[in-house]
């Protein structure tokens, strides 16, 4: 259903204007990730609903778009695969906050780790996404970085809140997934190169 989406809006505007492959690659995977992500966020905010916990919802989903949506991560080829580990994600976080305490220390150690794996591998792009310029990448990199630091900013001055007792598992999670990631985009450019040799 969601392809059907995406094929026709991308034949509207693929028709109406005249241009080049590069665009035209940049503009469906684009689609993709709009019409994906929503439908998939969607999906899990009606699990969060169901089961009464729509405020966590909203904790974790501020979280992932200060994150993820610069730094990037793990990714998957199928929508199903993606829908999965998203709700493997934010309930993942949601138990975890449930069964873990938060103390001051996990908050100080995940941030001060969060920052460091992010300054050495963020972003971590999908190989299927169009390449992007060194300044773009940069430019991901830094906005992932200020983030941490605002979280880590705004817990010393606002101390012991829910959000932070539901977020720092999210946090914690991010930064395992994007170390997969990583190794994941590395097993495949290497495959890719021994591919073409």
């Amino acid at each position: 259903m969601h392809t059907l989406i995406i094929d026709y809006i991308y034949g509207k505007i693929s028709s109406q204007e005249d241009l080049g492959t590069d665009e035209k690659a940049m503009i469906r995977y684009s689609l993709e990730v709009l019409i994906n992500t929503f439908l998939k966020l969607f999906m899990v905010f009606i699990a969060f609903l169901l089961i009464g916990k729509s405020l966590e919802f909203f904790y974790i989903l501020l979280c992932v778009i200060g994150l993820r949506s610069f730094s990037g991560g793990l990714h998957f080829e199928s929508f199903t695969g993606c829908v999965a580990f998203t709700l493997i994600y934010f309930i993942g976080t949601l138990i975890l906050s449930h069964l873990l305490p938060t103390t001051d220390l996990l908050i100080y150690m995940t941030c001060f780790i969060a920052f460091i794996i992010t300054l050495l591998f963020a972003p971590v792009i999908s190989p299927k996404r169009p390449k992007y310029p060194n300044k773009k990448i940069r430019r991901f990199k830094m906005a992932s970085l200020i983030f941490i630091i605002i979280y880590l900013g705004a817990y010393m001055v606002i101390g012991e809140h829910a959000f932070f007792e539901v977020t720092v598992w999210g946090l914690i999670i991010h930064i395992i997934q994007l170390f997969i990631g990583k190794g994941v985009n590395y097993h495949v450019e290497k495959k890719t190169i021994h591919n073409l040799q």
